[in-house]
């Protein structure tokens, strides 16, 4: 038996997180409360301000349903970020995406 099938999160669930915004690191896994069987790639452009604050978030490639990538932006806008160390640039562009496999 797999403990992982009777605890595991219903629904689809973000198997896969790649983070590249530079100078800056996840603080913590984005949480993500995802409950479609869809299946796909989300990629987000984002823009991080010198505080490590989300100013901006756009959608840059996207195989899912416009309802799901609302439920992923929303997740990456609550993102908490740390500094990877030394001096943080004032604003700073990258990615973040994520790989989604239904249950």
């Amino acid at each position: 038996m797999n403990a992982k099938e009777f605890y595991g999160t219903p629904g689809g669930a973000a198997t896969g997180v790649n983070f590249d915004v530079s100078g800056w690191s996840l603080a913590s896994r984005p949480s993500v409360n995802d409950d479609s069987d869809e299946t796909g790639k989300i990629v987000f452009k984002i823009t991080v301000d010198g505080d490590g604050e989300i100013i901006s978030v756009r959608t840059q490639q996207t195989t899912v349903s416009p309802s799901v990538v609302e439920v992923y932006r929303k997740a990456v806008q609550r993102l908490r970020l740390r500094p990877k160390g030394g001096a943080t640039p004032p604003t700073a562009t990258g990615t973040i995406s994520f790989i989604i496999t239904s249950k």
